[in-house]
Protein backbone atom coordinates (compact mmCIF):
# COMPACT_ATOMS: atom_id res chain seq x y z
CA UNK A 1 0.00 0.00 0.00
CA UNK A 2 1.16 3.28 -1.54
CA UNK A 3 1.76 6.28 1.45
CA UNK A 4 -1.01 7.68 -0.65
CA UNK A 5 -3.57 5.19 0.02
CA UNK A 6 -6.08 5.27 2.71
CA UNK A 7 -5.41 2.76 5.27
CA UNK A 8 -9.45 0.79 4.97
CA UNK A 9 -11.18 -1.22 7.84
CA UNK A 10 -12.90 -4.17 6.56
CA UNK A 11 -15.22 -6.53 8.39
CA UNK A 12 -15.07 -10.26 7.10
CA UNK A 13 -17.54 -13.20 8.31
CA UNK A 14 -18.19 -16.42 7.14
CA UNK A 15 -21.35 -18.85 7.50
CA UNK A 16 -20.59 -21.56 10.10
CA UNK A 17 -21.66 -24.95 8.16
CA UNK A 18 -18.28 -26.92 8.46
CA UNK A 19 -14.71 -25.10 8.17
CA UNK A 20 -14.61 -24.53 4.47
CA UNK A 21 -16.25 -20.97 4.23
CA UNK A 22 -13.61 -20.03 6.90
CA UNK A 23 -10.83 -21.90 5.46
CA UNK A 24 -11.49 -20.30 1.81
CA UNK A 25 -11.52 -17.14 3.03
CA UNK A 26 -8.37 -17.41 4.46
CA UNK A 27 -5.90 -16.20 1.04
CA UNK A 28 -8.16 -12.85 0.88
CA UNK A 29 -7.57 -12.20 5.03
CA UNK A 30 -3.79 -12.57 4.31
CA UNK A 31 -3.66 -10.47 1.27
CA UNK A 32 -5.91 -7.81 3.22
CA UNK A 33 -3.23 -8.03 6.31
CA UNK A 34 -0.81 -8.19 4.00
CA UNK A 35 -1.76 -4.30 2.64
CA UNK A 36 -1.65 -3.47 6.42
CA UNK A 37 -5.68 -3.19 6.19
CA UNK A 38 -7.76 -3.65 9.20
CA UNK A 39 -9.99 -6.67 9.44
CA UNK A 40 -12.42 -7.49 11.64
CA UNK A 41 -13.22 -11.15 11.53
CA UNK A 42 -17.00 -12.14 12.32
CA UNK A 43 -18.33 -15.39 12.89
CA UNK A 44 -19.86 -18.29 14.78
CA UNK A 45 -19.47 -22.05 16.00
CA UNK A 46 -16.40 -24.25 14.67
CA UNK A 47 -15.96 -21.69 11.65
CA UNK A 48 -15.25 -18.77 14.27
CA UNK A 49 -13.02 -21.34 16.65
CA UNK A 50 -10.49 -21.53 13.23
CA UNK A 51 -10.72 -17.56 12.52
CA UNK A 52 -9.47 -16.49 15.99
CA UNK A 53 -7.34 -19.74 16.15
CA UNK A 54 -5.59 -18.29 13.15
CA UNK A 55 -5.71 -14.75 13.66
CA UNK A 56 -5.19 -14.59 17.51
CA UNK A 57 -4.75 -10.54 17.14
CA UNK A 58 -7.45 -9.66 15.12
CA UNK A 59 -10.73 -8.29 16.70
CA UNK A 60 -13.52 -10.35 16.49
CA UNK A 61 -17.68 -10.06 16.16
CA UNK A 62 -19.49 -12.89 17.64
CA UNK A 63 -22.69 -13.91 15.20
CA UNK A 64 -25.40 -15.96 15.92
CA UNK A 65 -25.04 -19.96 15.15
CA UNK A 66 -27.35 -21.64 12.95
CA UNK A 67 -27.44 -24.95 13.87
CA UNK A 68 -29.03 -26.70 11.01
CA UNK A 69 -29.69 -29.96 12.36
CA UNK A 70 -29.52 -32.51 9.53
CA UNK A 71 -32.20 -35.21 8.87
CA UNK A 72 -31.73 -37.76 5.92
CA UNK A 73 -31.81 -34.91 3.07
CA UNK A 74 -30.13 -31.72 3.91
CA UNK A 75 -32.16 -29.96 1.00
CA UNK A 76 -35.47 -30.50 3.05
CA UNK A 77 -33.77 -30.30 6.98
CA UNK A 78 -32.98 -26.58 5.63
CA UNK A 79 -36.67 -25.77 3.92
CA UNK A 80 -37.85 -27.11 6.91
CA UNK A 81 -35.90 -25.02 9.60
CA UNK A 82 -35.37 -21.49 7.21
CA UNK A 83 -37.65 -19.56 9.78
CA UNK A 84 -35.42 -19.74 11.89
CA UNK A 85 -32.60 -19.20 9.53
CA UNK A 86 -34.36 -15.82 8.31
CA UNK A 87 -34.43 -15.34 11.82
CA UNK A 88 -30.77 -15.11 11.99
CA UNK A 89 -30.24 -13.06 9.27
CA UNK A 90 -32.35 -10.79 11.37
CA UNK A 91 -30.55 -11.19 14.04
CA UNK A 92 -26.99 -10.86 13.10
CA UNK A 93 -28.17 -7.83 10.74
CA UNK A 94 -28.85 -5.91 14.00
CA UNK A 95 -25.50 -6.86 15.60
CA UNK A 96 -23.88 -5.28 12.25
CA UNK A 97 -25.82 -2.64 12.97
CA UNK A 98 -25.08 -1.75 16.14
CA UNK A 99 -21.55 -2.49 15.90
CA UNK A 100 -20.90 -0.56 13.10
CA UNK A 101 -22.23 2.67 14.92
CA UNK A 102 -19.31 2.26 17.33
CA UNK A 103 -16.94 0.92 14.94
CA UNK A 104 -17.36 2.07 11.22
CA UNK A 105 -15.75 0.03 8.48
CA UNK A 106 -15.07 0.93 4.66
CA UNK A 107 -15.78 -2.60 3.15
CA UNK A 108 -18.03 -5.68 4.26
CA UNK A 109 -17.24 -8.98 2.89
CA UNK A 110 -19.36 -11.70 3.74
CA UNK A 111 -18.86 -14.87 3.06
CA UNK A 112 -22.41 -16.75 2.38
CA UNK A 113 -23.76 -14.69 5.55
CA UNK A 114 -26.92 -13.01 4.29
CA UNK A 115 -27.38 -10.93 7.00
CA UNK A 116 -23.40 -9.43 6.88
CA UNK A 117 -24.78 -6.06 5.33
CA UNK A 118 -25.51 -2.02 6.37
CA UNK A 119 -27.40 0.29 4.21
CA UNK A 120 -24.58 2.60 4.48
CA UNK A 121 -21.85 0.31 4.08
CA UNK A 122 -20.55 -1.06 0.73
CA UNK A 123 -20.58 -4.88 1.05
CA UNK A 124 -19.65 -7.73 -1.26
CA UNK A 125 -20.75 -11.22 -0.83
CA UNK A 126 -18.72 -14.29 -1.19
CA UNK A 127 -20.55 -17.74 -2.92
CA UNK A 128 -20.00 -20.52 -5.41
CA UNK A 129 -23.72 -21.09 -4.77
CA UNK A 130 -25.78 -19.35 -7.60
CA UNK A 131 -27.64 -22.69 -7.86
CA UNK A 132 -29.42 -24.13 -5.60
CA UNK A 133 -29.92 -27.45 -6.61
CA UNK A 134 -33.19 -29.87 -5.25
CA UNK A 135 -32.78 -32.87 -2.96
CA UNK A 136 -32.53 -35.98 -5.18
CA UNK A 137 -36.71 -36.77 -4.35
CA UNK A 138 -37.35 -33.33 -5.51
CA UNK A 139 -36.95 -34.14 -8.91
CA UNK A 140 -40.51 -33.58 -9.64
CA UNK A 141 -40.58 -30.07 -8.58
CA UNK A 142 -37.42 -29.10 -9.41
CA UNK A 143 -38.59 -25.98 -11.35
CA UNK A 144 -40.98 -24.85 -8.27
CA UNK A 145 -37.74 -25.21 -6.11
CA UNK A 146 -35.59 -23.53 -8.52
CA UNK A 147 -38.69 -20.50 -8.52
CA UNK A 148 -38.74 -20.11 -5.19
CA UNK A 149 -34.89 -19.71 -4.50
CA UNK A 150 -34.47 -17.06 -7.79
CA UNK A 151 -37.00 -14.94 -6.06
CA UNK A 152 -34.91 -15.40 -2.68
CA UNK A 153 -32.02 -14.85 -3.92
CA UNK A 154 -32.61 -12.11 -5.76
CA UNK A 155 -34.42 -10.63 -1.88
CA UNK A 156 -31.17 -12.21 -0.20
CA UNK A 157 -28.78 -10.60 -2.43
CA UNK A 158 -30.15 -6.78 -2.59
CA UNK A 159 -27.89 -5.33 -0.01
CA UNK A 160 -24.59 -5.98 -1.92
CA UNK A 161 -22.65 -4.30 -4.31
CA UNK A 162 -21.43 -7.00 -5.68
CA UNK A 163 -20.66 -11.20 -5.86
CA UNK A 164 -17.25 -12.63 -5.74
CA UNK A 165 -17.58 -16.91 -7.17
CA UNK A 166 -15.02 -18.61 -6.08
CA UNK A 167 -14.32 -20.54 -9.38
CA UNK A 168 -12.73 -20.19 -13.19
CA UNK A 169 -14.88 -17.64 -15.02
CA UNK A 170 -14.42 -19.67 -18.34
CA UNK A 171 -17.24 -22.73 -18.19
CA UNK A 172 -15.05 -25.39 -19.50
CA UNK A 173 -12.81 -24.99 -16.81
CA UNK A 174 -15.30 -24.82 -14.10
CA UNK A 175 -14.64 -26.31 -10.80
CA UNK A 176 -18.03 -25.87 -9.29
CA UNK A 177 -19.84 -26.32 -12.89
CA UNK A 178 -23.87 -25.58 -12.91
CA UNK A 179 -23.57 -24.30 -9.21
CA UNK A 180 -21.33 -21.07 -10.09
CA UNK A 181 -22.88 -20.58 -13.58
CA UNK A 182 -26.65 -19.14 -12.67
CA UNK A 183 -27.33 -15.76 -13.55
CA UNK A 184 -27.29 -13.51 -10.24
CA UNK A 185 -29.20 -10.35 -9.80
CA UNK A 186 -25.48 -8.19 -9.07
CA UNK A 187 -22.47 -8.31 -10.95
CA UNK A 188 -20.22 -10.87 -10.88
CA UNK A 189 -16.53 -11.36 -10.43
CA UNK A 190 -15.24 -15.03 -10.44
CA UNK A 191 -11.64 -15.35 -8.52
CA UNK A 192 -10.29 -18.45 -9.53
CA UNK A 193 -11.01 -21.38 -6.73
CA UNK A 194 -9.62 -20.02 -3.41
CA UNK A 195 -7.62 -22.52 -0.71
CA UNK A 196 -5.59 -21.36 2.45
CA UNK A 197 -2.78 -23.50 1.07
CA UNK A 198 0.62 -22.09 -0.70
CA UNK A 199 1.40 -23.04 -4.19
CA UNK A 200 1.97 -26.46 -4.70
CA UNK A 201 5.65 -27.38 -4.70
CA UNK A 202 7.23 -30.35 -6.71
CA UNK A 203 7.70 -33.08 -3.78
CA UNK A 204 10.11 -35.68 -5.33
CA UNK A 205 9.53 -37.53 -2.24
CA UNK A 206 7.56 -41.23 -2.55
CA UNK A 207 3.51 -40.25 -1.26
CA UNK A 208 2.69 -43.34 1.03
CA UNK A 209 -0.64 -44.01 2.87
CA UNK A 210 -3.98 -43.05 3.48
CA UNK A 211 -5.46 -39.64 4.52
CA UNK A 212 -8.92 -39.49 5.92
CA UNK A 213 -10.08 -35.70 5.99
CA UNK A 214 -13.07 -35.36 7.75
CA UNK A 215 -15.37 -32.33 8.17
CA UNK A 216 -18.70 -30.97 7.89
CA UNK A 217 -21.12 -30.75 10.23
CA UNK A 218 -22.99 -33.09 12.78
CA UNK A 219 -23.97 -35.85 13.50
CA UNK A 220 -23.10 -36.93 9.79
CA UNK A 221 -19.29 -36.49 10.67
CA UNK A 222 -19.14 -38.47 13.63
CA UNK A 223 -20.98 -40.97 11.87
CA UNK A 224 -18.76 -40.91 8.74
CA UNK A 225 -15.86 -41.21 11.40
CA UNK A 226 -17.15 -44.22 13.06
CA UNK A 227 -17.58 -45.93 9.49
CA UNK A 228 -14.55 -45.33 8.31
CA UNK A 229 -12.59 -46.94 11.60
CA UNK A 230 -14.82 -49.50 11.45
CA UNK A 231 -13.44 -50.65 8.35
CA UNK A 232 -9.99 -49.43 9.19
CA UNK A 233 -9.15 -53.16 9.66
CA UNK A 234 -9.59 -54.27 6.15
CA UNK A 235 -6.80 -51.99 4.66
CA UNK A 236 -3.03 -52.65 4.70
CA UNK A 237 -1.55 -49.16 4.56
CA UNK A 238 -1.04 -46.54 7.53
CA UNK A 239 -3.85 -44.25 8.21
CA UNK A 240 -3.79 -40.15 9.08
CA UNK A 241 -7.03 -38.86 10.53
CA UNK A 242 -7.73 -35.51 10.99
CA UNK A 243 -11.30 -35.36 12.34
CA UNK A 244 -11.78 -31.57 11.80
CA UNK A 245 -13.16 -30.17 15.00
CA UNK A 246 -10.89 -27.20 15.96
CA UNK A 247 -11.09 -25.88 19.79
CA UNK A 248 -11.57 -29.60 20.27
CA UNK A 249 -9.10 -31.22 23.25
CA UNK A 250 -10.78 -34.52 23.86
CA UNK A 251 -8.42 -37.20 22.90
CA UNK A 252 -10.07 -40.19 20.57
CA UNK A 253 -8.58 -43.60 20.94
CA UNK A 254 -8.64 -46.57 18.40
CA UNK A 255 -6.91 -50.37 18.82
CA UNK A 256 -4.72 -49.62 15.52
CA UNK A 257 -3.26 -46.33 17.47
CA UNK A 258 -0.46 -47.74 18.34
CA UNK A 259 0.29 -50.11 14.65
CA UNK A 260 -0.35 -47.73 11.86
CA UNK A 261 -2.84 -44.95 13.16
CA UNK A 262 -2.31 -41.72 13.45
CA UNK A 263 -5.18 -39.20 14.94
CA UNK A 264 -5.48 -35.56 15.30
CA UNK A 265 -8.67 -32.96 16.48
CA UNK A 266 -7.06 -30.62 14.11
CA UNK A 267 -3.93 -29.14 12.63
CA UNK A 268 -3.03 -25.37 11.14
CA UNK A 269 -2.73 -25.22 7.60
CA UNK A 270 1.06 -25.69 7.43
CA UNK A 271 0.66 -29.29 9.09
CA UNK A 272 -2.38 -30.10 7.00
CA UNK A 273 -1.11 -29.25 4.11
CA UNK A 274 2.23 -31.28 4.58
CA UNK A 275 -0.21 -34.14 4.97
CA UNK A 276 -1.88 -33.67 1.67
CA UNK A 277 1.17 -33.56 -0.08
CA UNK A 278 2.52 -36.46 1.65
CA UNK A 279 -0.20 -38.96 1.38
CA UNK A 280 -0.98 -41.28 -1.57
CA UNK A 281 -4.68 -41.19 -1.29
CA UNK A 282 -7.19 -38.82 0.73
CA UNK A 283 -10.67 -39.98 1.26
CA UNK A 284 -13.02 -36.54 2.27
CA UNK A 285 -16.44 -35.40 1.99
CA UNK A 286 -17.00 -33.71 -1.60
CA UNK A 287 -17.01 -30.29 -0.38
CA UNK A 288 -16.39 -27.18 -2.49
CA UNK A 289 -13.85 -26.20 -0.56
CA UNK A 290 -11.96 -29.54 -0.24
CA UNK A 291 -12.42 -29.49 -4.08
CA UNK A 292 -10.36 -25.94 -4.15
CA UNK A 293 -7.61 -27.10 -1.86
CA UNK A 294 -7.39 -30.40 -3.82
CA UNK A 295 -7.16 -28.14 -7.26
CA UNK A 296 -4.06 -26.35 -5.32
CA UNK A 297 -2.35 -29.30 -4.37
CA UNK A 298 -2.88 -31.61 -6.48
CA UNK A 299 -3.46 -35.44 -5.65
CA UNK A 300 -5.47 -38.78 -5.73
CA UNK A 301 -8.62 -38.51 -3.75
CA UNK A 302 -12.43 -40.15 -3.60
CA UNK A 303 -15.13 -38.54 -2.01
CA UNK A 304 -17.85 -39.53 0.54
CA UNK A 305 -20.81 -36.90 -0.23
CA UNK A 306 -22.77 -35.84 3.02
CA UNK A 307 -26.12 -37.99 2.93
CA UNK A 308 -28.71 -35.61 1.46
CA UNK A 309 -26.51 -32.70 0.72
CA UNK A 310 -27.22 -32.33 -3.80
CA UNK A 311 -24.25 -29.83 -3.60
CA UNK A 312 -21.93 -32.19 -2.43
CA UNK A 313 -23.40 -35.31 -4.38
CA UNK A 314 -23.12 -33.19 -7.68
CA UNK A 315 -19.84 -32.32 -7.16
CA UNK A 316 -18.66 -36.21 -6.25
CA UNK A 317 -20.44 -37.08 -9.59
CA UNK A 318 -18.87 -34.36 -11.82
CA UNK A 319 -15.28 -35.28 -10.38
CA UNK A 320 -16.14 -38.86 -11.41
CA UNK A 321 -17.75 -37.80 -14.89
CA UNK A 322 -14.39 -36.03 -15.34
CA UNK A 323 -12.50 -39.19 -14.32
CA UNK A 324 -10.29 -37.22 -11.43
CA UNK A 325 -12.09 -38.78 -8.65
CA UNK A 326 -14.41 -41.93 -7.30
CA UNK A 327 -16.94 -42.04 -5.02
CA UNK A 328 -19.45 -43.94 -2.60
CA UNK A 329 -22.69 -43.01 -0.93
CA UNK A 330 -22.12 -42.82 3.27
CA UNK A 331 -24.83 -45.62 3.56
CA UNK A 332 -23.23 -47.76 1.00
CA UNK A 333 -19.22 -47.17 1.92
CA UNK A 334 -16.53 -50.41 1.07
CA UNK A 335 -13.60 -48.67 1.93
CA UNK A 336 -10.90 -51.04 0.76
CA UNK A 337 -13.27 -51.31 -2.63
CA UNK A 338 -13.05 -47.46 -2.96
CA UNK A 339 -9.44 -47.50 -2.56
CA UNK A 340 -8.77 -49.76 -5.30
CA UNK A 341 -11.10 -47.87 -7.69
CA UNK A 342 -8.50 -44.43 -7.59
CA UNK A 343 -6.10 -46.15 -9.42
CA UNK A 344 -8.35 -45.99 -12.38
CA UNK A 345 -8.41 -42.58 -11.82
CA UNK A 346 -6.56 -39.42 -13.08
CA UNK A 347 -6.30 -37.81 -9.21
CA UNK A 348 -5.94 -33.36 -9.00
CA UNK A 349 -3.53 -31.52 -11.01
CA UNK A 350 -1.78 -29.09 -8.76
CA UNK A 351 -2.39 -25.23 -9.95
CA UNK A 352 -1.52 -21.99 -8.67
CA UNK A 353 -3.61 -19.34 -7.42
CA UNK A 354 -4.04 -15.46 -8.11
CA UNK A 355 -2.63 -12.39 -6.02
CA UNK A 356 -4.79 -11.32 -4.30
CA UNK A 357 -3.23 -8.25 -2.84
CA UNK A 358 -3.87 -7.05 -6.83
CA UNK A 359 -7.29 -7.78 -5.86
CA UNK A 360 -8.03 -5.59 -3.03
CA UNK A 361 -6.09 -3.07 -4.21
CA UNK A 362 -8.46 -2.59 -7.30
CA UNK A 363 -11.26 -3.05 -5.31
CA UNK A 364 -10.49 -0.57 -2.28
CA UNK A 365 -9.29 2.03 -4.79
CA UNK A 366 -13.01 1.81 -6.63
CA UNK A 367 -15.40 4.61 -6.32
CA UNK A 368 -18.00 2.63 -5.19
CA UNK A 369 -15.78 1.63 -2.06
Amino acid sequence: MSRTEKRKTILFGVLDWGLGHATRSMPLIDALLALDHEVILAGSGAAARLLQETYPRLRFLSLPENKIAYGRHAGWSALLQSPRLLLNIQREHRLVAAFLKKEPVDLIVSDNRYGLYHPETPAIFLTHQLELLPPADAEKMAFLWRYVWKKAQSHLFRPFRQIWVPDYEKADQSLAGDLSRAAAPLPLRYLGPLSRFSPAVENTAPKAGLLLLLSGPEPQRSRLEKLLLDQLPDVADPVTLVRGLPGNHQKLTHPLEKDRLRIFNHLDAAALQALMVSHACIIARSGYSTLMDLQRLGGRAAFIPTPGQPEQEYLARRMAAQGIAPWQEQTRLHLAALLQETRHFSGFQAENGADYRQLWNETLSSSGI
